[in-house]
C-alpha cells in the first residue's frame, strides 16, 4: 500500500466508502501514492458513485487517470469493478475485476465485518504497519 507522505497515513484512511477504497486500490497498482491522490480526487468528482462510474465511457475515464499509467486497462477495470460492486454476485472483494490479494486485504481491514478485521494477515508492508498502529491505539 502506498502512504500519503504528507501525514504518513494510508490513502484509504482519507476515503469515505468501501467503493472509493476499491477504486483507489485499482489506481495504486504500479503507481505512486502521490500520483494517485490528485487523479483520485478528479475521478471521484466526475464519477462520485459506483452507479455513475459503471456507466462511464472507457476513453473518458482513461483521459482522467492518464497520469497513473496503464490508463486503458485501469479504466476498464474501474468500470467493470463498479458494475460488479453494484451486483449481488460477489461474496468478497477478490470476486470483483481488478481486485486482488492486496485490494482484498485492504477492503477487509477498512470495510469488512468488524469481527474479521483482526484476522487479516496482509503481505503488504504498509498494511502491516497500519494494522500494528491501529492495534496499538496509535491510529
Amino acid at each position: 500500500m502506498v502512504v500519503d507522505n504528507n501525514n504518513n497515513k494510508l490513502i484509504q484512511e482519507s476515503l469515505c466508502s468501501g467503493w472509493e477504497r476499491l477504486v483507489a486500490n485499482i489506481l495504486l497498482n504500479r503507481t505512486r501514492g502521490d500520483t494517485v491522490m490528485g487523479v483520485l480526487e478528479t475521478l471521484l468528482i466526475r464519477w462520485p458513485s459506483p452507479e455513475s462510474l459503471s456507466e462511464a465511457h472507457v476513453g473518458e475515464v482513461a483521459s482522467v487517470i492518464r497520469g497513473c499509467g496503464l490508463q486503458n486497462v485501469k479504466a476498464r477495470r474501474l468500470i467493470c469493478m463498479s458494475r460488479g460492486y453494484l451486483s449481488d454476485g460477489w461474496s468478497g472483494p477478490e470476486d470483483l475485476p481488478g481486485i486482488g490479494r492486496y485490494g482484498g486485504d485492504s477492503w477487509r481491514i477498512f470495510d469488512g465485518p468488524v469481527e474479521e478485521r483482526f484476522l487479516v494477515r496482509p503481505e503488504d508492508k504498509a498494511l502491516k504497519r497500519y494494522i500494528g498502529r491501529d492495534r496499538l491505539g496509535d491510529g
